[in-house]
């Protein structure tokens, strides 16, 4: 108890419980030793701010910390590409700034960079944004603590104990703030701030809160500043291109492609590309990836190791140990300026151009756009490596010839290369003409030599089936062997006239199926006379009301007659990430199916996007004897149209309005049905004997029959027959 009065009176009376709160208050002041040094500090606040740009404030004060990678002060030599950059940030002749990157290239230090210029340089309240909460409570713990912590000038400027920071804040003695946020209707409104920083913006809602896209947003909170506002964001690209018929204009040779996020804010700047001199001929040209060069060796990692960049001026190979030393006496080119220095050439003589056009466009003198914007190549960064970009690449391409797969080419393209990624079947190089003229005599309607099995895939329309017939041969080749179309049914009209099919109402209509693709067999080109049968029958069972109720009793008539093996009924699906393929058996017996089907039928579900890309990669290259589609040359144009009449969207193929794709989707089925026979993971030097290619080995080939024997007679089986074999 006497201790506690002690204490109440040495507190000034009733003893307080502590509060948080009380730490700000109470903060432990500055010791000053006389009353020359708080004037001395007050005078400074005076003082006219340093005339030093963003990368020279770096280079003085910046200190790097990554054991492992760096440790050191900031040095612009090793990464010169950001010079111009950084200190466009603090410029007041732009009011937007846009950086589209490669990864590990030191994009998101200029944003750090500018940090430090404001805190110690020139003083404004700045908001940074990263792509989510935890990502920004990450930034606020990791990067923005290590430089402050690194940076004793720039620690001495917060605001003593816990007033100078939090988890997402810092607090300046000259009174401005940092701010670490995420987009959200509430960050990216109701307050004024001057510099706006949006980093990994193609990561973030391009559509915050219905409100908009998150730059215009920012760029509205700092409208208030006038010149002083700058709203800033980068990101490497990760939207793919809209328009896959898009080709760069000679007139405009910066423009990116067209699509959302950073490269739509892109095209709307000035367009500035990294430029730099060819150690042989001194041409000045942007480093792409599409310059790469891989070595000669079919080994990948051994051709990735042998990587050089092709000039585009003189064709000469510059190895990977320039290209820190052509970064330094790289530029940044405008592209107007470029126009003005070599026009639509895809490089810049300097030798050849005046000296004042070139000052002029390393200088920029006028700005003709509120917006600046760059762009930088992955070649041309400095933290990475030729060999590791074109090693990820040979890798992304290897796994899409093999499964389908473009994640990793899709990843590669945007981080690495830093480009925009058009999907392999996108691009508009492969026309129907350019198909068809790679069609092959085969033969009419017969099984070309070196064909092991035949396979047939039917797709169901409303007024017709429409049946494609394919060989299999060494290596999964696909051949195109018969193409034709069942339109009329055996039903008869009051004139004797057949009526058309109807798929989704006659079950009647079906059984033309088993006539004339279930039993069809066709004659080797050998001309032996031997047949071969057809091994396997796809079927779409998916489609229009009542489609899949006549295909599950056409199944089951087949089970009757036992033919039902020679059947697999199919069903596509386009949502993303489903397997591959997956067989099911439906259930009829839940109320909510319609289809009468009782969990015995079996229904073969495809990834309908995986599979057209696996096809479409093997119309791009596939060699034959490794996976070649291959075409009868009498096949119709209007065949090979229907090979190019989807794109490739975000969320998957979409049909072209006005075009037809059965042909697509016919060897798409095809591909599945390889999957289902395992073909494709078959050793084609020990094959299957029914998918054998040697004809002598293939135990499938019907014989030919003479014209005057009677078809042989299948003798009943006795019960005496059976106990004779059970002995």
């Amino acid at each position: 108890m006497r201790r506690a009065a002690a204490r109440d009176a040495r507190c000034g009376g009733r003893h307080r419980r502590h509060h948080p709160g009380d730490d700000r208050v109470n903060a432990p002041l500055r010791r000053y030793r006389s009353i020359g040094e708080i004037i001395l500090e007050a005078a400074s606040v005076l003082l006219p701010p340093a005339r030093t740009t963003v990368s020279e404030t770096a280079a003085r004060y910046r200190y790097l910390s990554n054991p492992g990678s760096y440790v050191g002060p900031w040095r612009n030599e090793t990464t010169p590409y950001l010079v111009e950059p950084m200190d466009v940030l603090a410029s007041r002749q732009y009011r937007e700034w846009v950086y589209v990157k490669p990864a590990q290239s030191a994009g998101t230090e200029c944003a750090l960079n500018l940090m430090l210029y404001m805190g110690l340089v020139n003083p404004m309240d700045m908001r940074f944004y990263e792509k989510t909460e935890t990502a920004a409570r990450t930034f606020a713990r990791t990067k923005l603590d290590k430089m402050f912590r690194h940076c004793p000038p720039l620690q001495a400027e917060l605001l003593p104990g816990k007033r100078g920071a939090n988890a997402y804040g810092r607090w300046y003695r000259n009174g401005t703030h940092l701010q670490i946020s995420w987009p959200t209707k509430n960050t990216l409104s109701g307050h004024s701030t001057g510099i706006n920083f949006l980093t990994d913006y193609d990561r973030m809602p391009q559509d915050v809160d219905e409100e908009g896209s998150p730059f215009y947003l920012a760029s509205q909170r700092g409208k208030s500043f006038g010149s002083m506002a700058m709203t800033a964001a980068d990101s490497s690209p990760s939207f793919p291109q809209h328009d896959y018929d898009w080709r760069q204009p000679k007139d405009r040779p910066h423009l990116g492609p067209p699509c959302e996020g950073i490269v739509a804010l892109y095209n709307e700047g000035d367009r500035r590309r990294f430029y730099w001199p060819c150690p042989d001929c001194g041409a000045y040209y942007e480093p792409s990836f599409r310059l790469l060069v891989p070595g000669p060796s079919e080994d990948i990692e051994e051709a990735a190791s042998d990587t050089t960049m092709a000039c585009p001026a003189c064709g000469l190979s510059t190895p990977p140990a320039a290209r820190d030393g052509m970064a330094r006496q790289g530029v940044w080119l405008r592209e107007r300026d470029k126009l003005a220095l070599s026009g639509d050439s895809a490089f810049v003589a300097k030798a050849r151009t005046r000296t004042k056009l070139w000052r002029t466009a390393l200088a920029k003198p006028e700005p003709y756009s509120a917006r600046a914007s760059f762009w930088l190549k992955g070649p041309a960064s400095t933290l990475t490596t030729w060999e590791e970009i074109t090693l990820a690449f040979l890798r992304a391409r290897q796994r899409y010839a093999d499964t389908g797969d473009d994640a990793s080419l899709k990843t590669t393209t945007n981080v690495d290369q830093c480009e925009v990624y058009l999907p392999p079947r996108q691009r508009a190089e492969r026309a129907a003409e350019d198909l068809a003229e790679r069609a092959e005599p085969l033969g009419d309607r017969v099984v070309p030599k070196g064909v092991g099995c035949l396979l047939a895939t039917v797709d169901v329309q409303r007024g017709r089936f429409e049946v494609q017939v394919m060989g299999v041969a060494a290596g999964g080749d696909l051949l195109v062997i018969d193409r034709f179309q069942i339109r009329k049914s055996k039903r008869l009209d009051g004139e004797g006239h057949p009526w058309p099919v109807r798929p989704p109402s006659v079950d009647e209509d079906w059984d033309l199926l088993t006539e004339e693709v279930v039993q069809r067999s066709y004659p080797l080109a050998d001309g032996s006379g031997r047949r071969m049968p057809i091994r396997l029958v796809g079927l779409d069972s998916h489609g229009e009301p009542g489609v899949t109720e006549r295909a599950y009793a056409w199944w089951r008539r087949l089970r009757k007659q036992g033919l039902h093996s020679r059947v697999q009924l199919l069903r596509g699906t386009g949502k993303l990430g489903a397997p591959r393929v997956n067989l099911s058996f439906p259930d009829a017996q839940r109320r909510d199916r319609k289809a009468q089907a009782r969990g015995e039928i079996p229904v073969l579900t495809l990834n309908s996007n995986l599979y057209k890309d696996a096809l479409f990669a093997r119309l791009d290259g596939a060699p034959t004897g490794a996976g070649a589609i291959r075409f009868a040359d009498w096949l119709p144009i209007e065949f090979f149209q229907e090979l190019c009449a989807e794109t490739r969207t975000a969320r998957g193929y979409r049909p072209i309005p006005g075009k037809r794709n059965e042909t697509t989707d016919l060897l798409v089925y095809a591909l599945v049905l390889m999957t289902h026979l395992k073909l494709e993971t078959m050793d084609w030097n020990k094959p299957f004997r029914w998918a054998a290619t040697d004809w002598k080995v293939n135990n499938t080939l019907i014989a030919p029959e003479s014209p005057d024997a009677d078809p042989p007679k299948r003798r009943s089986r006795r019960m005496a027959d059976w106990a004779r074999k059970l002995g």
